[in-house]
């Protein structure tokens, strides 16, 4: 009995569609008359308001659209009339003997064309533009065949597949393939140029086709026969050592399942995600061992219509051939209680967690996959406090494991290797070779000029460029370590720290120390050259002794051997961080031969917080510099180095010469003798041992105290004293300067220039 017919005649001869006045309504009522859906198509004006209200907010956000706009708009179910009190099968009624296809992203020149093939297919009852005007809805009958004991689920299931071949071959595209529910609510859409057609012949199904599928559904059937009597079984099995089918899933069989989990992750498929929705799902099936065929054919059947490189991605997942059936699909009855190995620790970790280690901190972070899960929505670092919730959450599912267990899989393989500072700079976009973004930034430190000293703004902007670029080379180069201190030297106030806080871009802003009070010996302070990438050493002041030694010594290593807290052996950390450095005393040098400080007096600095920063440009730049370094390095070519030359080197000596703090022992050395020269007459060249020279300079017992810190010898050598060798020791030649020269030369003279003049 053609019960369509019938039902869009008359409500008194045969089941109606149901009518829900908004689509997020559970009331409904049955359609009065066919005319009834007519008028709601082409003239209702409620309808017409609420299409147009969606177009307008769609073009602003589809998800403002989707969550404010379409549920008010008119919901219809034409599979089934239902009893009005609810949406569920139980409310059911009666089978309509209709069923409805969806074909979205259409072009309006598209549509067009579809709309004039649909006019002469014999079986369209309705055909309408959906609510986004960019969706094709085609409505069509079918008639339950003589003698068919399906039953409304089954037999719109069978319908909705010949319907799908019928009209994707018909049309040259695939209809969305999920929405295929009985109980399916359409939303209606006003459109003028709907298509209506009463009298079209319903799809039936031919005896071949039909035993076809009620054969294929026997075999679900059995199977989840099989998979009921096996879980009859399990829970009247022990809870402790339950044992899980072996058996290899289906792709009929979980497709729900997947679904479901790419669902709980926050993946919806839609334009700009399709490949990291395609990419999970075909990971998931990998996993559960799903054949590649199986899981190919689905993936083309229900992505491919939107996603033009489904199977390619599909392909690629396949791949990881290590990965194919490491999950186990848990039927009815099995679950995670009782199982311990390692497989199911695994695997519950990964349903529900990212897990990574951290190649710069050295540490392991977490970051929650589930969507509704409020917490870890970012990465963290996986703490004692996470780690114990973890457990305890395993626990309460009745995995009966030991925490060494959790942490001995955690601290494996198993988690991922990650690099966040090299994955920033692979994500930027090439420089494109014209504006000097590093320029520019060097330019907004404005240097005070001294002559004499090499230190002025276009030398200042020369060694930054090194500096800057050396430190990006340093972070993702073991063998490169950015050996130059970059120290910004003047009053307060003037954003010298806050230069520095700012100068690492937003995703790096973790990898940055300010420290104040470092001791340059401490294990920590060490460590810290591995797990940052920016040091600033603020109210930087002169260092001494052991503590100047080990701060030389870190500047230039390449890697620290250090054991860290908890760790079991020692760890050969690389050293990515730069050090720079701010203060207000521009006295900072003890060492004339030290190149690894590179001070400059500032006199203003633009604040990075009121005029922020351009990072894409200036680390691209420093990318494509260091890059282009290391390709003519290759090829054995001159030209620009992030490195000090040894001209460089020079230039820097006579620059730090402005920073050196006054040497007490050189200043007496000089005060009360010269340096011989070829034509000095032998009577006035006279030999003295180290402690003679000592005992002259410094008569004061207190103050030789001081000279602890000070190296007499290499003063001496650096200033060009002869050393001599005697039996009884190693010694000088010097001129002795008499009390006379002495006072002489304390005398003011007019060549003398004041360090006022010198600096206007």
């Amino acid at each position: 009995m053609n019960i369509l017919k019938k039902a869009f005649t008359t409500s008194r001869d045969g089941f109606m569609p149901s009518v829900f006045s908004q689509l997020d309504s559970k009331m409904s009522r049955p359609l009065s008359c066919r005319q009834e859906l007519e008028d709601l198509i082409l003239r209702n004006h409620e309808l017409a308001a609420i299409t147009e209200s969606y177009r307008k907010a769609l073009a602003v956000s589809k998800q403002l659209a989707d969550s404010k706009v379409k549920p008010l708009s008119t919901g219809i179910c034409f599979a089934a009339q239902l009893d009005g009190r609810g949406r569920l099968l139980e409310n059911v009624m009666g089978e309509v003997g209709c069923l409805g296809l969806d074909y979205d992203h259409l072009s309006s020149e598209t549509m067009g064309i579809l709309f004039e093939l649909i006019r002469h297919s014999p079986h369209v009852l309705i055909a309408y533009r959906t609510i986004s005007g960019n969706g094709l809805r085609i409505i069509v009958g079918y008639q339950r065949p003589e003698g068919c004991e399906l039953s409304f689920v089954e037999l719109h299931q069978a319908m909705l597949q010949k319907a799908m071949a019928l009209f994707d071959s018909l049309l040259g595209i695939k209809a969305d393939r999920q929405c295929v529910d009985f109980l399916r609510l359409s939303g209606l859409a006003h459109d003028e140029q709907a298509f209506f057609n009463w009298d079209a012949e319903p799809i039936v199904l031919t005896d071949k086709e039909l035993a076809k599928f009620t054969s294929s559904l026997l075999r679900k059937k059995n199977s989840k026969k099989q998979a009921a009597e096996r879980s009859k079984v399990a829970r009247g099995s022990k809870a402790n050592g339950i044992k899980l089918s072996a058996e290899k899933p289906t792709m009929e069989e979980v497709k729900m399942h997947v679904m479901e989990t790419l669902h709980n992750w926050g993946l919806v498929f839609e334009p700009h995600r399709h490949n990291e929705y395609v990419m999970y799902f075909g990971s998931i099936c990998n996993r559960y061992g799903i054949e590649f065929r199986e899981a190919l054919d689905y993936a083309e059947a229900h992505f491919s219509h939107e996603y033009p490189d489904t199977a390619a991605v599909i392909k690629s997942c396949y791949k990881k051939t290590e990965r194919f059936g490491s999950w186990h699909y848990f039927r009815e009855g099995e679950s995670y209680r009782g199982q311990t190995s390692v497989k199911y620790i695994k695997q519950w970790l990964s349903m529900r967690y990212q897990i990574q280690r951290n190649l710069v901190t050295g540490r392991h972070e977490i970051m929650s996959r589930m969507a509704g899960n409020p917490k870890f929505l970012k990465w963290v670092n996986l703490d004692d406090n996470i780690l114990n919730s973890i457990w305890v959450k395993m626990e309460e599912e009745g995995m009966n494991i030991n925490m060494q267990k959790l942490i001995s899989v955690i601290h494996s393989d198993f988690a991922v290797q990650c690099d966040p500072v090299e994955d920033y700079l692979r994500s930027l976009p090439p420089w494109d070779g014209k504006r000097d973004y590093i320029g520019e930034l060097a330019d907004r430190i404005r240097i005070i000029p001294h002559q004499g000293y090499h230190h002025d703004q276009a030398t200042f902007k020369k060694y930054f460029c090194k500096w800057i670029v050396a430190m990006v080379v340093g972070w993702v180069t073991p063998e490169v370590v950015n050996q130059v201190m970059l120290i910004l030297v003047g009053k307060g106030g003037i954003y010298k720290s806050t230069f520095f806080n700012y100068l690492l871009p937003p995703q790096l802003r973790d990898y940055y120390l300010n420290e104040s009070a470092a001791i340059y010996t401490d294990k920590d302070f060490m460590e810290a050259f591995s797990c940052k990438i920016l040091m600033c050493l603020d109210e930087f002041d002169t260092a001494f002794g052991k503590n100047l030694n080990a701060f030389k010594s870190n500047m230039t290593k390449l890697h620290f051997s250090i054991r860290r807290p908890y760790d079991r052996f020692r760890s050969d950390l690389d050293h990515r961080a730069t050090v720079a450095g701010t203060t207000n005393n521009q006295q900072i040098i003890t060492d004339p031969e030290n190149r690894r400080y590179s001070p400059w007096i500032a006199e203003s600095i633009v604040s990075p917080r009121d005029e922020p920063l351009d990072y894409v440009g200036i680390y691209s730049q420093c990318v494509a510099l260091g890059k282009e370094v290391k390709e003519r390095k290759m090829r054995g070519e001159d030209g620009w180095v992030y490195w000090l030359t040894q001209e460089d080197i020079a230039e820097m000596q006579q620059h730090n010469l402005l920073f050196m703090v006054p040497n007490y022992a050189e200043e007496q050395i000089k005060r009360f003798y010269r340096v011989p020269t070829p034509d000095t007459s032998e009577r006035f060249i006279k030999f003295r041992y180290t402690a003679e020279i000592v005992e002259r300079i410094c008569t004061n017992p207190v103050m030789r105290k001081n000279f602890e810190y000070q190296s007499i010898g290499s003063i001496m050598s650096r200033l060009g004293f002869p050393k001599a060798h005697r039996r009884k020791g190693n010694g000088w030649f010097v001129v002795e300067k008499e009390g006379a020269e002495i006072n002489t030369e304390a005398f003011y003279c007019a060549s003398d220039k004041m360090e006022q003049e010198a600096s206007q």
